[in-house]
């Protein structure tokens, strides 16, 4: 079994334990997020324990900037109806959105993985165009070179 650990102690190390809520909370910091004018804005402490006790506004909230940093044109088209939420009507749509949305996020993550995946397998293959778009036809371009197994430098 291998060892990781250092060999030698490193002096003044900090360490730094983090819990998935305080990881979220830093990621959110580097999209941007501006916890503390939400926090007035909405009345709600935005902090790294924001979520480890349920709190459905806040989560709206999060949920809507996030599908803004991904595709801000698209959120707002698609969130157009329901956004910002005033109706019990409107949550249950956002709701369904979200979920529509976020199936279709699982399936290209699974799709890139898969391509991942493939190019693994496929170490007889050299990669000779590296892909322009990940929708484009031509992610991927290999020439199969006889008894070649490796990738050009």
């Amino acid at each position: 079994m291998l060892n990781f650990e250092a060999s030698t102690p490193v002096e003044n190390e900090v360490n730094i334990d983090l819990d998935f809520y305080h990881t979220l909370f830093i990621y959110m910091r580097l999209l941007k997020f501006d916890n503390k004018t939400m926090s007035e804005k909405h009345k709600i402490k935005f902090d790294k324990d924001l979520f480890k006790v349920p709190n459905q506004k806040a989560f709206h909230l999060v949920v809507h900037f996030l599908f803004n940093k991904l595709d801000g044109p698209r959120s707002q088209d698609i969130f157009r109806d329901v956004w910002p939420i005033i109706e019990k009507k409107q949550e249950a749509e956002f709701r369904k959105k979200v979920r529509l949305w976020l199936v279709e996020v699982q399936e290209v993550r699974f799709y890139l993985k898969t391509i991942g995946l493939s190019i693994l397998t496929l170490d007889f293959c050299r990669l000779t165009k590296m892909p322009s778009s990940l929708m484009d036809t031509s992610i991927l371009q290999c020439s199969c070179l006889q008894g070649e197994r490796s990738l050009p430098s």
